[in-house]
């Protein structure tokens, strides 16, 4: 430890010891790990002088790198002397920095509580890493890892409510994450490729290792799909099959003069701008829970007409949801007061 008066008295430290471990002997490290080593990791901006030294939460990457070694099967019937110098250097000197003395891996303004990460071989046989960050409000965020600029893929929203993550469990041989809560236990399944949409662009642009377009839609990625994981260019898409220029249907809505009404279209990317079109006019989006809402207050003859939710990202636009919207005339009002009246007049008729 550092025994210099202005030492930041918090140093983030990583230990492993062996499961099997079960102490030394009488003399020497009785109860105690002999297998413990720490270290010590340092994670700041050399050149701002800044150091961020309190650690949240730790995963692991398995690398093709490592040393041959492992546990002993008895701790007890070690040597003393490994034992003595396992007791006196149960630190490494040197302190563990980023690869390539990066700075540090920042991704967002959000406080994140738990990292998961996962290898992902893409086409081309590159490999990506995945990072899983949970959030406050029990929402998990998929990251892919760039040196320069991380990329936030998608937000997954495990639980319906709000509510405080406990753990997260990353099997990566069947792509599930499992997250807890204090009341349940979730499996979300990491080829979640479908809500990605129905065009090969928005797949695309998704830049998710674990997805790719297969011609007709958006699947788990195998190694033959269309993918351009490093940069979205949706251009690769050109050509690439029947559904890559879907349109979605116009559903129709009759709405009763002066009636308040909402128009709503879902926000598949956390990257593109959503905005709603009528009669060459753009109206903002009121965002509410990842929908992009329209709100008429008043309707009225002028408000009639197509309506369009269109997304833009990167240069590349589609129509989201399409709606059309007509005021109940006249005629229907009077069909219907019309049938009212006859009702009136049979009923009358029968107590006659």
């Amino acid at each position: 430890m550092d025994q210099h008066p202005e030492a930041d008295p918090w140093i983030s430290r990583v230990i492993q010891v062996c499961k099997a471990d079960s102490g030394g002997t009488k003399s020497i490290l009785e109860r105690l790990w002999t297998s413990r080593l720490s270290t010590r990791l340092y994670c700041g901006i050399t050149e701002k002088k800044l150091h961020f030294s309190y650690l949240l939460d730790v995963t692991v990457l398995h690398a093709d790198s490592w040393k041959d070694s492992r546990c002993v099967e008895n701790s007890k019937a070690l040597p003393r002397e490994v034992l003595r110098q396992m007791k006196d250097y149960q630190e490494m000197e040197d302190w563990v920095r980023p690869l390539k003395d990066h700075a540090p891996f920042l991704v967002s303004h959000r406080h994140y509580r738990h990292i998961r990460a996962d290898k992902v071989t893409g086409r081309g046989l590159t490999q990506h890493t995945v990072l899983f960050l949970s959030l406050d409000s029990g929402a998990v965020h998929k990251v892919l890892e760039q040196a320069d600029h991380p990329f936030i893929i998608a937000e997954l929203r495990p639980f319906r409510n709000k509510t405080h993550i406990q753990n997260m469990l990353l099997q990566s041989s069947a792509k599930k994450l499992y997250v807890s809560s204090s009341t349940e236990v979730v499996e979300l399944d990491l080829y979640d490729c479908q809500s990605y949409g129905h065009w090969c662009e928005e797949c695309v642009k998704a830049r998710d290792p674990y997805c790719g377009w297969d011609g007709t839609k958006c699947t788990a990625a195998s190694g033959d799909e269309i993918q351009d994981i490093e940069h979205g260019n949706y251009t690769v898409c050109e050509g690439a099959g029947k559904n890559r220029k879907y349109t979605p249907p116009r559903e129709v809505y009759s709405v009763s003069p002066s009636a308040k009404f909402f128009l709503q279209c879902p926000m598949l990317s956390s990257h593109a701008l959503y905005s709603w079109h009528h009669k060459g006019r753009l109206i903002e989006c009121l965002i509410v829970e990842r929908q992009c809402l329209l709100l008429i207050e008043n309707m009225s003859t002028e408000l009639q007409g197509n309506y369009s939710c269109v997304a833009s990202e990167g240069g590349y636009e589609r129509t989201q949801v399409q709606y059309e919207l007509r005021t109940e005339g006249k005629a229907r009002r009077l069909a219907s007061s019309l049938s009212i009246f006859m009702c009136l007049l049979v009923t009358q008729t029968l107590l006659i």
